[in-house]
């Protein structure tokens, strides 16, 4: 490699550090403050950069808080919810199944929803972020909206169709989900108070095993009572 493509490269990948180091300042800064009352200086400050590196890399301020919703939106979920989400998605989109498959779709997904949201720790920021943009809307609300939650509620609610016999986009169907997905999020949302109320230090082990069986008894129970009066 010649000098000037070295040099080059250097100057791209500090200037990819300091691109991210000002989205991770965001994400501190905006989940505590929200956007209006978060100001660029106390990011830029965080972040180790001058004044002028919003404007460089994001045009302005609204741009950085957007740039942070499509940084949670795209790391927020495992590998493993993600190839459930799109395994569920192909499927529902092309196949009709038996009731003993839907559940078995989704214990899947619900499974990889408790391991990529109950287990992990990630910085509880992140859910203080995307609850106060979905508690007050604003200029990101559709990002994390349409990436975090609908990505979710979709493929459950397909799923919940086949056993209602209704389309996947019927009020019922997304209710139901919604109820479901709440069983899990709840863990994240308030994790601390879980963990405290168990007397327990994290999610691990046989632990986390615990949940996963509770969600499925909690699934089962709730579709196969629809089975019956249907």
């Amino acid at each position: 490699m010649s000098k000037s493509k070295s040099v080059q490269s250097s100057g791209q990948q500090r200037g990819e550090e300091a691109r991210q180091r000002l989205i991770d300042a965001g994400i501190e800064i905006f989940g505590v403050h929200g956007y209006e009352a978060a100001s660029t200086r106390s990011i830029v400050e965080k972040a180790g950069v001058n004044l002028g590196a919003i404007p460089y890399y994001f045009d302005n301020k609204k741009g950085l808080y957007h740039a942070v919703a499509e940084h949670i939106a795209a790391h927020l979920y495992d590998p493993e919810i993600e190839a459930a989400i799109a395994l569920i998605d192909h499927k529902a989109g092309t196949s009709t199944f038996s009731t003993e498959q839907v559940l078995d779709l989704m214990h899947e997904l619900f499974d990889a929803f408790v391991t990529s949201l109950v287990s992990t720790d990630r910085p509880e920021i992140w859910s203080q972020f995307i609850l106060r943009e979905l508690m007050e809307p604003s200029s990101v609300f559709d990002i994390l909206n349409e990436k975090v939650v609908q990505k979710t509620i979709r493929p459950c609610s397909a799923l919940i169709s086949q056993i209602l016999n209704k389309p996947a986009d019927d009020p019922e169907c997304t209710i139901r989900a919604f109820t479901l997905f709440g069983q899990v999020l709840i863990f994240r949302v308030i994790r601390r108070v879980t963990l405290r109320s168990l007397g327990w230090k994290t999610f691990e082990g046989d632990r986390l095993d615990l949940v996963r069986s509770i969600v499925h008894q909690q699934v089962d129970a709730s579709l196969r009572s629809q089975l019956e009066i249907n």
